[in-house]
């Protein structure tokens, strides 16, 4: 509030320019660098949380990256998890593998503990992320370690699936000797 005399300066001087009809970016990012250095950290991320809150009110789904990443900065740990993981869903329904990444890197960052949920992501980020952009060794990692995470809180489920996705990933790759017991695990679990 007591920041917003500032703006009209900051636009005149070409410090921010309007991005779009409700809101103002930096005109370069080290400007933005620089003004985030000399911002104290508890003024920081109240910044952040208020700009988060600005574009939930607009609520369109482009908004969700930018608000994950508000959230993130405002330490807010679980609304930025949340808009992370609607943008990555987002993202995959776009095929932008790229943006999908980035988003379910942040949710799984952002993760403390395992839960079905970010077992579910770390299958989506192999089989639909790395795996269709021909990363398998990526993707067979992070079925590995939905495997892990799933044995870990004994979410049978999330077990069968991560076994389902390491024997396709198998079987796929033409190593039909891995592929089997992994098959079979999921048939005997």
């Amino acid at each position: 509030d007591g920041l917003l005399h500032l703006l009209p300066g900051c636009i005149a001087r070409q410090i921010l320019e309007a991005s779009a009809a409700d809101s103002l970016a930096f005109v370069h990012d080290k400007l933005r660098e620089i003004a985030h250095g000399l911002t104290p950290d508890p003024v920081q991320r109240l910044l952040h949380q208020r700009a988060a809150v600005f574009l939930a009110a607009r609520g369109r789904d482009e908004d969700l990256a930018r608000r994950a990443e508000h959230h993130r900065m405002a330490g807010e740990r679980e609304p930025a998890r949340q808009c992370a993981l609607a943008a990555a869903r987002i993202a995959l329904g776009r095929f932008d593998y790229g943006s999908a990444e980035q988003m379910l890197g942040i949710f799984l960052d952002l993760t403390e503990h395992p839960t079905p949920e970010s077992i579910a992501a770390r299958l989506d980020l192999g089989s639909d992320v790395y795996s269709l952009t021909g990363r398998t060794e990526k993707a067979r990692a992070e079925y590995d370690k939905a495997l892990g995470e799933a044995r870990m809180i004994a979410d049978r489920c999330g077990e069968a699936e991560s076994l389902r996705a390491l024997g396709t990933q198998s079987r796929i790759a033409g190593r039909l000797d891995e592929a089997e017991p992994e098959r079979a695990n999921v048939l005997l679990g």
